[in-house]
């Protein structure tokens, strides 16, 4: 199986996910943590996750084609391949690229502009878009929908 995913848990630790695609992966069961750059590590399976339309479920076993999440295992990577003890020999790692943010920062030309000093909320924001679509066919479902919820909000609160 190769590690496609990670996952945390504050109470099992690093999470691993992947798609078996040979053999069998049991609870509590003894694997090797395969990297073809890296040395091999043998570590601790203890416990096995199917998952089961939207949520997962704890199994004893799963077998190849099942998609799972495993937990025990402490060091291991996406691309690294769990295999059984007795004969680790680890897939092609596959590639994942570096995350990258993009940030812009520019002047503030919008029509709030120079109001520093007091608070303002997105509400606010929301009341100006109502009033503007009152006025004209422009706007968003998206936008409406979200202002109707924060002024039901303010109702109630």
């Amino acid at each position: 199986m190769m590690v496609s995913n990670v996952d945390y848990d504050e109470f099992k630790g690093r999470l691993g996910i992947g798609r078996i695609l040979s053999g069998e992966v049991c609870s509590k069961s003894e694997i090797t943590v395969c990297h073809p750059e890296k040395d091999p590590k043998k570590q601790r399976i203890s416990e096995v996750f199917a998952f089961n339309n939207l949520g997962k479920a704890s199994v004893d076993s799963a077998s190849a084609g099942d998609l799972v999440m495993f937990a025990g295992v402490e060091q291991f990577d996406i691309g690294d391949t769990i295999a059984d003890t007795s004969a680790p020999s680890p897939l092609p790692p596959i590639a994942v690229e570096e995350p990258t943010v993009r940030m812009s920062f520019s002047v503030n030309t919008t029509e709030f502009a120079g109001r520093e000093g007091m608070f303002f909320f997105f509400f606010h924001a929301c009341g100006a878009k109502l009033r503007e679509m009152s006025r004209s066919s422009s706007g968003s479902k998206f936008t409406h929908l979200v202002c109707r919820q924060i002024r039901h909000f303010q109702e109630f609160a």
